[in-house]
């Protein structure tokens, strides 16, 4: 519910009722008078990070096995703290390095002249990174900044959120295999920020009184309208947007796909089935695209290393998996293309060989879900020729260079790719790869439990008034204007129904807060602010009546009451639970007199449900 657009109407029933009273008395009712909010720092102190451990561990139904320590730095020690230990990046210096192999020998590298302001993944790193758990300290470290507004605070506060999930799986799942190639480790690494991202979400959603289903459907739809990369600080400037297409996009997959795999098993199983991936890390990229493939246990197709040709020598084995072989595509056939091309993607192993006068070559053996998928990877590739060209790594002396020839075959569901190899080395070394290829493997399920059919969410929709009757299909709800009373359909609430001349008003909206005690205490505590501040405005107090719980015609509900001191004039707020209480029906009444209050529950006990409790609302309110 947005109580924006109620604080202006609380402020319109006020200018109606209580314009020249007399300054406000000390309250004289059972209940405290309501302060104003005090002023707000904008710190991340010791408390709030102890509320956040608190709350994560209820959001991701995790607790913590030891205290889940957190270090505050300031920039310059944490930039030092988040760099420790990784392995400086290569330099052209004459070697060749496993990664540069690979990255000369799929043309992932840009010409030497085009390289200008690329971005290092360290550069990159010291940018974007705003907090980070390490497990060899087994403790969660975040720059102490300072912090100009709420935002921030809340940013902050989240990103502490996702930390503290990583020091909560080490708790839980502290054995983790190593990863038998990079595709396995982005894979891997995907389960872990993507299971990390889902507690982040469903902290968020806890901190907007949401349930984590629709916390983690929302949050998925937009991810997917919305790439990462376009959200990121610092816009077209930032060092992510300067790095190398795939340093950004495997950067980015473990947050973004990560999270959507994630996502998905919740949906089918809940976290008891998220903790049971610990058991079973995801094998491959393809598995972290396809979530029902993980589910089904569908392993990638086994594959011996390439041998070099003669007078070669092994630079770079390793295998390539759907993403890379997406982002590859991406260059020749378009996004769309490759993303469907890469989709049938069921195993693969390259090598990277460097041969005389330090000219490179590389080999490819990949395997398919069906000859129909086989056959349109033959074909991308085939068409992909002009993709190529002659490279180099871009050493002074004595360079690393590729050659742009290619060749492409195919032997039913193997794919044979070649490049920058002499004819007849290129004509031998085809067959061999074939006999690379190991047996398909036989699923393994994790779980007979299936993901749900995705489908769209209903967005709220506006009720109608057909002269005096107010419907509502997406609520099924139906009620009436009082005799002499005016209504206004639309805007932030969704029914008004006044009399201009005199205090006598009533709002209903929805509100999309659970209904749990301390959520309906949020939801009463912002609307008295609201009312304190309007109410000050005019000189005068409020006092709090109390309330509790309270029958309406659309079932139980829970009611509050506060009432302008010296006057008659009060203010009611109703909250009526609906979708297994993850929404509720909302009604104001605001009145300066008891009739006023009569006309107003009779207004409100004329609602009626439609068709029962099978709403629409609650396929947004409660998604599964």
């Amino acid at each position: 519910m947005r109580w924006r657009g109620l604080h202006g109407l609380l402020a319109l029933w006020l200018g109606a009722g209580c314009n020249g009273a007399a300054p406000a008395s000390p309250p004289r009712s059972p209940g405290e008078p309501a302060a104003s909010a005090p002023r707000k720092s904008f710190t991340l102190g010791d408390g709030a990070v102890e509320e956040v451990v608190r709350a994560v561990s209820a959001a991701r139904q995790l607790s913590p096995t030891r205290p889940v320590g957190v270090v505050r730095l300031d920039h310059a020690r944490f930039l030092e703290r988040l760099l420790a230990g990784r392995d400086a990046e290569p330099s052209p210096d004459g070697a060749l390095s496993a990664e540069a192999a690979f990255l000369l020998g799929f043309n992932f590298l840009p010409q030497p002249g085009q390289r200008g302001g690329l971005s290092t993944v360290d550069e990159v790193l010291k940018e974007q990174v705003v907090g980070f758990y390490s497990r060899s300290a087994d403790k969660v470290f975040i720059p102490d900044v300072a912090l100009a507004s709420e935002d921030e605070l809340l940013e902050q506060r989240a990103v502490l959120a996702h930390e503290v999930q990583h020091a909560l799986q080490a708790q839980h799942f502290p054995d983790m295999p190593e990863a038998r190639s990079s595709d396995e480790a982005i894979a891997q690494l995907a389960l872990i920020e993507g299971d990390a991202m889902v507690t982040m979400g469903a902290w968020l959603g806890a901190e907007a009184g949401a349930p984590v289903g629709r916390t983690l459907r929302r949050i998925l739809e937009v991810t997917k309208r919305v790439p990462l990369a376009s959200v990121t600080r610092g816009e077209a400037s930032t060092k992510l947007d300067k790095a190398l297409d795939l340093t950004k996009k495997r950067l980015e997959f473990p947050y973004r796909d990560g999270m959507l795999l994630v996502t998905d098993v919740y949906r089918a199983g809940g976290f008891p089935l998220v903790d049971k991936m610990y058991t079973r890390l995801p094998r491959s990229t393809e598995q972290v695209l396809h979530p029902e493939k993980y589910l089904a246990g569908e392993a990638p197709r086994p594959f011996a290393d390439p041998r070099p040709p003669p007078g070669y020598e092994l630079s770079a084995a390793d295998t390539l998996g759907e993403l890379d072989t997406r982002i590859l595509l991406e260059r020749c056939v378009g996004a769309e293309v490759a993303e469907r091309t890469a989709a049938g993607w069921a195993g693969d192993r390259f090598g990277v060989f460097a041969g005389p006068d330090r000219r490179l070559a590389t080999a490819w053996i990949s395997a398919w879900d069906t000859e129909e998928d086989a056959e349109e990877l033959e074909a991308a590739l085939g068409q992909s020729a002009a993709c190529w060209h002659e490279n180099a790594l871009g050493l002074g002396r004595g360079d690393y260079t590729i050659g742009a020839n290619i060749a492409v075959r195919r032997q039913g569901k193997l794919v044979a790719f070649v490049r920058g190899l002499p004819e007849r080395a290129e004509a031998a070394l085809v067959p061999q790869l074939f006999a690379l290829a190991g047996p398909e493997p036989r699923p393994t399920p994790l779980t007979h439990l299936s993901i749900p059919p995705r489908v769209s969410l209903p967005e709220p929709t506006p009720g109608r008034l057909e002269g005096d009757v107010y419907r509502n299909g997406w609520l099924d709800v139906v009620g009436r204007v009082p005799q002499g009373m005016l209504g206004h359909v639309g805007g932030d609430v969704e029914l008004v129904v006044e009399r201009p001349d005199t205090l006598v008003r009533g709002g209903m909206s929805v509100s999309t807060r659970i209904t749990s005690d301390a959520e309906n205490e949020k939801t009463f505590g912002e609307v008295q602010e609201s009312f304190v501040r309007d109410v000050a405005a005019l000189s005068m107090r409020v006092e709090a009546l109390g309330g509790g719980p309270v029958t309406t015609a659309l079932g139980a509900g829970v009611e509050r009451t506060w009432r302008v001191v010296g006057t008659w004039v009060e203010l009611r707020l109703v909250l009526v639970p609906i979708c297994a209480g993850t929404g509720s029906i909302v009604f104001v009444q605001a009145y300066g007199d008891p009739y006023a209050r009569s006309v107003l529950d009779s207004w409100m006990n004329s609602f009626r449900w439609t068709h029962g409790r099978n709403l629409t609302a609650c396929d947004f309110l409660d998604p599964k």
